[in-house]
This record gives structure tokens, C-alpha cells and sequence, in this order.
């Protein structure tokens, strides 16, 4: 019996910790997200609540490209490597 408490115990603790150290670290990441400024445009004006953000396409610098020019870039190779 003593041994089923202890282990109920000591798991306590460390689910204990492990939400303190979650909750500070959450705290942490709030306060470097809010102090960064950041102002989104749309080409209307400023965003309207509520309104969803057309999120960036990656593959867009490559749309304009001929198939010979994709090759190209593929053999160069990553910029700066």
C-alpha cells in the first residue's frame, strides 16, 4: 500500500512540473509573439474582422518558368550552397 502512494506521489510531481514549465513556457512565447508589430495590408485597406488572409503560395516563383528554365534551376542547386 505505502508503495502505491508513493508512486501516486511522485507522478503528481511530475505532472506538477511539467505544467509549470508548460505554462512559463507558453507565458514566454505570448510575450515574444505580442511585442513583435506586425501590419498585414490587403489590397483594399486593412484586413476587416474576421476576413481570412490568402496564405503565400511557395510554389509560385516557379509558375512562370518554361521547363527548361525549372531544370535549370534545379541543377544550380540551392542558392548559397
Amino acid at each position: 500500500m505505502k508503495s502505491k502512494h508513493l508512486f501516486l506521489a511522485i507522478a503528481a510531481l511530475i505532472v506538477a512540473g511539467g505544467l509549470w514549465f508548460a505554462r512559463s513556457s507558453w507565458q514566454a512565447h505570448e510575450e515574444a509573439k505580442s511585442s513583435i508589430d506586425v501590419t498585414v495590408k490587403t489590397p483594399d485597406g486593412p484586413p476587416k474582422p474576421g476576413q481570412m488572409l490568402r496564405p503565400p503560395n511557395p510554389n509560385g516563383k516557379f509558375e512562370n518558368l518554361t521547363p527548361e528554365e525549372r531544370v535549370q534551376r534545379a541543377r544550380q542547386g540551392p542558392i548559397g550552397g
